[in-house]
C-alpha cells in the first residue's frame, strides 16, 4: 500500500505508522482504515454509517469505537476536537478530512540505529509503559462528563405480568440481577438473575424480604446485600431487624446455595452494602439523626468507622475499587447537597457542592452509582436521570419518551445502562360519606386519562376541582369544572412541586416553583410574590388572605404584597396549620404538637397516624389514611379521633374533603419493568 503525505506527516498504511518530524508513531489498524476512507473522500463529509460499514463490515461494535479512532488520529496529527484543523466533525452527520494530500516518492524514513539487546529490552519496556499511559489517558478522557449524551434504543429485559425493579449488571456484563415481586404495593421482593444472551431467568432467593442493593466481590463469585425482615413499620410485638447477607452466585444459579447471614438482626438500620476486600464490606449505618459510613469485617464481625461527617446527612454512596475511594452524596440542614471523594481511611480527597439548576429542586435526593470510569456518577431524582461530576456539575442526558426511570446502572463497558421503567395510570375520583361511614360503591370519576393524575382539591366556592396531571408529558396544574378541563400552568420543564392551594374565595391558586411563590388566576394569569427567601412548601391559605409557608424549618406567613411575618421555628418541621383559636398545630420529629400562647401540647392520639400518605386540614379538622388504608378524622375543637372504614382502592391517596365528599387518587394500573438503553455521545 503506497505511502502518502498528509500535510507534513508521512503516512505508511502498510506499517500502520505516521512519521512526524522524524518520529515514528504507531497507529491502530482500524484507525488507519478510518483515515484511508476519509482520504478517499477528501473534502467531503463521510457519514458514521459509511465509516462503520467500510471499516467494521460484518462486525458488531458500538459507536464509541469510531470515536476513539478519530481521537487517536487527531492526537497523532496534532489536532483535537476543539480546533478540528485536520479532521472536522459535522454533528449527527459524520467527519470530513481537511488536508493537503501528496504521494510520497523521495521521502526518507528516519534513520534506524543498531541497538544491543539490553537497550532494546529497556526501550521496549519504556514504550509499553508509555503506551499504557496514553491508552489510560484516552480512555479516561473519553469517559469525562459530556453534555451531549443520549440513551437510545430502549429494550425491555423483563416483560412478565409481575413487577421487576432495581436491575444491575454482573461484572462481566453477562447477567442482570433484579428484584421481582407479585404485588407492587408490597415492600418484600425476591432476587432473580437473567442471562442476557440466553434469556434464562433464575430465582436466587427462596424467601421474600425487603432487599437492599447488590454488590459483587472482587473475584465476581459472590454478592452481598442487606435485608429487612420487618419490611416497613413493624407491629408492636415485632422486632426491628436488619441483616447483612452474602451469596455464592455461581452455586445459586444452579439452585445449590442459600444466603449466609453475616450479621443477623442488627438493631440499627443498615443499607447499601459494598464489597471492599475479600473479608470487608462497607455499609451505610443509621444512628438516630445521622448516618455514617462503616466497614464490617466478615471474620471478626466488627465494625470500623470510615467517615462520619458533622452537620451533613449521608444518603447515598458508592465504591470505586480501581482507585480505592468512595463517592459520598450528602445533604446539609440548609438543603445543600454535596459530592465528595473519600479515601479508605476517611480522608476527604475532594469536595464540591452539587449545582442545582432550574430543572431540579434542593428537596430532591440524588441517589447515585458510579460510572465504570469512576469520573462521575449517574443519579436519579423525581425530575429524571442526571450525571454529576466531582465538581458538582449536572448534565441531563437525553432519552426517549420514557419519563419515569429509576435506579439506573451502567454496563461495565459504559456503553449501556439498565433502569427501572415505572408506568402509572392514576385517576381521580369522589366517594361519598353516608351516616358517618364510607360508601366505597359511590365512586364517581373526576378525571380519566392514561397518565398519572393526583393531589386534587375542591374549589372552596364553586364546582371546580384542581389537580396535578402528567398528560402533557410533564407535571402541570389543571382544572376540571363541570367536566370541562383546562390547563393552568405551562412550566417549560414541568412543575417540580406536588402541592398547591386554593384561595378562600376560590378565584386563585398558589404554588411554589423553584423556591418562589406564584399565584395563578383561573385564566392562567400569573403573579410572582417577591419574598426575602426561598420557600420549601406552602401549607395553608387563611381567610384573612395570608399564605402560610415553611422554609428552613421556620414557619412564616405572607400576603400577596410580600409582607412577611415569622410565626414559629421548629426542628424537622414537616407541616403546620393555623387552628380556629389562633394556635398552631405542627408536626416535628414525628410528633404532633399544638403550639399555644404559653405551652406546647403533644397530641398523643395522632402520633401513630401522622406518617399518613397525605394529611388534609379542613374546618379545624385533620384527615388522613393509615397504613391499612383506613380513613381517620381528628377534630381539634372536640379533641376527638374518629376512625372510619378502609378505602377499598389500589394505591389510594387522600386528596381533599368537602362536606360529605372525599376526593381521592387511586391506581388503575401500575407496572415496573427493567429497560436497557444504548448510551451514545451525540457530539461526535
Amino acid at each position: 500500500m503506497n505511502r502518502f503525505l498528509l500535510n507534513d506527516c508521512l503516512i505508511d498504511p502498510s506499517r500502520n505508522t505516521f512519521v512526524i518530524e522524524g518520529k515514528i508513531v504507531d497507529i491502530q489498524p482500524k484507525a488507519m482504515e478510518v483515515l484511508l476512507v476519509l482520504k478517499n473522500n477528501i473534502g467531503q463529509v463521510v457519514s458514521h454509517d459509511q465509516l462503520m460499514d467500510e471499516v467494521w463490515s460484518n462486525t458488531v461494535v458500538n459507536a464509541n469505537t469510531l470515536q476513539r479512532c478519530i481521537t487517536q488520529l487527531r492526537q497523532a496529527l496534532g489536532d483535537n476536537g476543539k480546533q478540528q484543523r485536520v479532521i472536522q466533525t459535522h454533528a449527527k452527520k459524520g467527519y470530513c478530512l481537511l488536508a493537503e494530500i501528496n504521494q510520497a516518492t523521495n521521502v526518507q524514513q528516519p534513520p534506524s540505529k543498531k541497538l544491543d539487546k539490553r537497550k532494546t529490552f529497556y526501550i521496549a519496556i519504556c514504550f509499553s509503559i508509555i503506551s499504557l499511559i496514553i491508552v489510560f489517558i484516552l480512555l479516561a478522557d473519553s469517559a469525562k462528563l459530556n453534555k451531549n449524551v443520549s440513551f437510545i434504543n430502549p429494550k425491555p429485559l423483563t416483560a412478565s405480568d409481575i413487577q421487576e425493579h432495581f436491575g444491575s449488571y454482573s461484572p462481566d456484563g453477562k447477567f442482570i440481577l433484579f428484584q421481582r415481586k407479585s404485588d407492587i404495593y408490597s415492600c418484600s421482593a425476591m432476587l432473580w438473575a437473567k442471562n442476557i444472551k440466553t434469556g434464562k431467568e433464575t430465582q436466587l432467593l427462596k424467601n421474600a424480604e425487603r432487599l437492599g442493593s447488590v454488590s459483587w466481590s472482587n473475584d465476581s463469585n459472590q454478592i452481598v446485600f442487606t435485608s429487612q425482615t420487618h419490611c416497613m413499620d413493624p407491629k408492636p410485638t415485632q422486632e426491628k431487624c436488619w441483616k447483612l447477607n452474602t451469596l455464592d452466585f455461581s452455586l445459586a444459579l444452579q439452585g445449590e446455595a442459600l444466603p449466609i447471614t453475616q450479621l443477623g438482626c442488627y438493631e440499627q438500620p443498615i443499607a447499601h452494602a459494598r464489597w471492599l476486600t475479600d473479608n470487608s464490606i462497607a455499609i451505610l449505618e443509621s444512628n438516630q439523626d445521622s448516618q455514617q459510613l462503616v466497614s464490617f469485617n466478615l471474620l471478626t464481625k466488627r465494625f470500623t468507622k470510615i467517615y462520619s461527617p458533622t452537620a451533613k446527612f449521608i444518603y447515598s454512596y458508592d465504591y470505586d475499587a480501581k482507585r480505592q475511594r468512595f463517592v459520598v452524596i450528602s445533604k446539609s440542614g440548609q438543603d445543600q447537597h454535596t459530592i465528595e471523594s473519600i479515601g479508605l481511611n476517611g480522608e476527604v480527597l475532594s469536595h464540591a457542592v452539587i449545582q442545582i439548576n432550574d430543572h431540579q429542586t434542593s428537596k430532591e435526593y440524588f441517589n447515585s452509582v458510579l460510572h465504570p470510569s469512576g469520573d462521575f456518577v449517574i443519579s436519579y431524582t423525581s425530575s429524571g436521570i442526571r450525571y454529576i461530576d466531582f465538581e458538582g456539575k449536572i448534565v441531563e442526558p437525553h432519552y426517549d419518551s420514557l419519563v419515569d426511570l429509576l435506579s439506573p446502572s451502567f454496563h461495565p463497558s459504559g456503553d449501556k445502562i439498565v433502569a427501572t421503567h415505572m408506568m402509572f395510570d392514576t385517576d381521580i375520583g369522589v366517594i361519598k360519606v353516608r351516616h358517618n361511614q364510607i360508601d366505597n360503591s359511590s365512586l364517581s370519576i373526576v378525571s380519566r386519562s392514561s397518565a398519572p393524575e393526583y393531589n386534587a382539591k375542591f374549589q372552596p366556592t364553586g364546582n371546580a376541582i384542581a389537580f396535578m396531571s402528567m398528560r402533557t408529558g410533564n407535571r402541570q396544574l389543571w382544572i376540571n369544572e363541570n367536566n370541562n378541563e383546562k390547563q393552568i400552568t405551562r412550566a417549560q420543564n414541568g412543575l417540580l412541586t406536588f402541592t398547591f392551594l386554593w384561595s378562600p374565595d376560590g378565584k386563585n391558586l398558589a404554588l411554589v416553583e423553584n423556591g418562589a411563590l406564584f399565584v395563578y388566576g383561573l385564566t392562567s394569569n400569573k403573579q410572582k410574590i417577591s419574598l426575602p427567601h426561598q420557600i420549601d412548601r406552602i401549607t395553608q391559605w387563611l381567610d384573612n388572605g395570608m399564605i402560610m409557608y415553611i422554609t428552613n424549618n421556620q414557619l412564616y406567613q405572607t400576603n400577596l404584597s410580600g409582607e412577611v411575618e415569622q410565626l414559629m421555628e421548629g426542628n424537622s418541621l414537616k407541616t403546620a396549620y393555623m387552628l380556629d383559636n389562633g394556635n398552631i398545630f405542627y408536626i416535628s420529629d414525628n410528633t404532633a404538637i399544638v403550639n399555644g400562647l404559653q405551652t406546647n401540647t403533644e397530641i398523643t392520639a395522632l402520633s401513630p397516624l401522622i406518617n399518613a400518605k397525605r394529611l388534609i386540614f379542613k374546618n379545624n379538622q385533620l384527615f388522613g389514611i393509615n397504613g391499612g388504608d383506613q380513613l381517620w378524622q381528628y377534630n381539634f375543637t372536640t379533641e376527638s379521633l374518629n376512625m372510619l372504614e378502609p378505602l377499598k382502592y389500589k394505591g389510594v391517596k387522600l386528596s381533599d374533603v368537602k362536606n360529605d365528599q372525599i376526593l381521592i387518587s387511586y391506581d388503575v394500573d401500575v407496572k415496573m419493568e427493567i429497560i436497557e438503553f444504548d448510551v451514545i455521545n451525540t457530539s461526535q
